[in-house]
């Protein structure tokens, strides 16, 4: 499965028969975070996003972390992020529209700022 990002790219194997060096499994999870970091900030900033890639990317972090605790488990760190990284990409969607949500919510009706009343992004 080839990913794309505005400033990187990569290949995850969806069946995950093949095993990864530790080497390889952190150059994945690396531009995975890189790619759904890219897309937080734009969605975060007000900027366009991709809701479907955030939510694809969550899977693929959840993927990859499952690899980690299911053949590597060692150094220990690594094991304990990937263990809040599976919890995290199960939360993702639900994190978007929390987000989502607030933005449209919380807006100030007595202060703006260049002209727009103050949300929670602002």
């Amino acid at each position: 499965m080839l990913i794309n990002s505005s400033n990187t790219s990569f290949l995850l194997a969806s069946d995950f028969s093949l095993l990864l060096n530790l080497e390889q499994w952190c150059k994945i999870d690396e531009s995975i975070s890189i790619a759904e970091n890219d897309e937080q900030y734009k969605h975060y900033a007000g900027f366009d996003y991709n809701e479907k890639l955030m939510e694809h990317l969550a899977e693929l972090r959840l993927g990859n972390s499952k690899i980690f605790i299911e053949h590597m488990a060692n150094p220990t760190p690594l094991l304990l992020g990937a263990i809040e990284e599976t919890a995290y990409s199960k939360t993702k969607s639900l994190e978007i529209e929390l987000h989502n949500a607030r933005t449209k919510i919380i807006v100030s009706s007595k202060y703006t700022f260049d002209g727009t009343p103050v949300n929670w992004n602002t």
